[in-house]
């Protein structure tokens, strides 16, 4: 399950770590095994990863939705291809296929501008959250 860390506490998180007795964990497992440097990675990863999880909510499958307008754009680009692909059979106008090209060409540039904005939006937003909790 993937968590969700830029809404997580990493003040508590980084606390939590500090109070860890790293040296003692791998001498319990030199202790344990000859060649105790993969089981204490083994160990180290199960300690981060159960802090991180007591400090982090758990990300729900499916819980991206797609946006809107996004939608709303992508059902216009299937509509107007559909219309292309009409246009195109034998006896067809060529100034009606120019145009539906060029509303195709005119709605993917907003499409990828949607997109583009939408990711800078996400980049801010995860940019805030660790501005606001170091």
């Amino acid at each position: 399950s993937a968590l969700d860390l830029p809404t997580a506490n990493f003040a508590a998180m980084d606390s939590e770590l500090a109070a860890v007795d790293w040296q003692d964990l791998f001498d319990q497992c030199l202790e344990e095994e000859e060649d105790g440097s993969s089981l204490f990675l083994d160990r180290l990863r199960e300690t981060v990863l159960l802090i991180a999880r007591k400090h982090a909510k758990v990300r729900v499958p499916g819980s991206r939705k797609v946006d809107r307008q996004l939608r709303h754009l992508r059902c216009r680009r299937k509509k107007l291809s559909r219309r292309l692909t009409r246009a195109r059979n034998p006896g067809a106008r060529g100034r009606r296929v120019l145009k539906l090209e060029e509303e195709l060409a005119d709605l993917s540039v907003k499409i990828r501008d949607h997109l583009l904005s939408v990711e800078k939006k996400a980049e801010l937003k995860v940019i805030d959250a660790i501005k606001t909790n170091p």
